[in-house]
């Protein structure tokens, strides 16, 4: 699949998916692009792209702090069990 210019195997996508999501859970107060990018051994940017993909897959949500963009495990539907 093409994504903003960048070609994925559409097989494997959820695999990386599964990973950013596990990294940036793994993360107590939150990961950003560069965090998500070092633990996985891939470019910020292409790091980034996945993490837009777990983003609009509601796996991940965004903070845009003062220190910068970070993203967290997605909880909120714990809130209304």
């Amino acid at each position: 699949c093409l994504e903003r210019g960048a070609v994925f195997l559409s097989e494997g996508i959820e695999t990386f998916v599964k990973r950013v999501v596990d990294v940036v859970s793994n993360a107590a107060a939150g990961a950003s692009r560069v965090d998500v990018g070092s633990k996985m051994g891939m470019p910020v940017g292409v790091a980034g792209l996945y993490l837009h993909v777990a983003e609009e897959r509601g796996r991940i949500v965004r903070d845009d702090t003062p220190r910068g963009v970070y993203y967290h495990a997605n909880r909120f539907h714990e809130f209304f069990r």
